[in-house]
């Protein structure tokens, strides 16, 4: 396994989609990363608080994605030494 790999840190990105933006077409502006937290729980526990606070309108709704954070300056697409 690459160094680059093993420098890697497995965090869960809380994210949240605002379905009252739909009708404009831009995903970009639909999908929002409310916020990047470091353990599976800690993920679960907000965006459960998150949904049980928006109401039953629809408009918008979190949910949990895995992603990974490496180091400062370097990127899945970076280039080992």
């Amino acid at each position: 396994m690459s160094r680059k790999y093993k420098d890697q840190e497995p965090v869960y990105a809380v994210m949240r989609a605002d379905l009252f933006l739909s009708d404009i077409g831009d995903l970009e502006k639909v999908v929002v990363v409310k916020e990047v937290v470091r353990d599976l729980e800690t993920a679960k526990a907000e965006v459960e608080r998150l949904n049980s606070l928006r109401g039953e309108d629809g408009k918008m709704r979190y949910w949990w994605q895995a992603t990974r954070l490496y180091p400062a300056g370097t990127s899945a697409g970076t280039d080992e030494d």
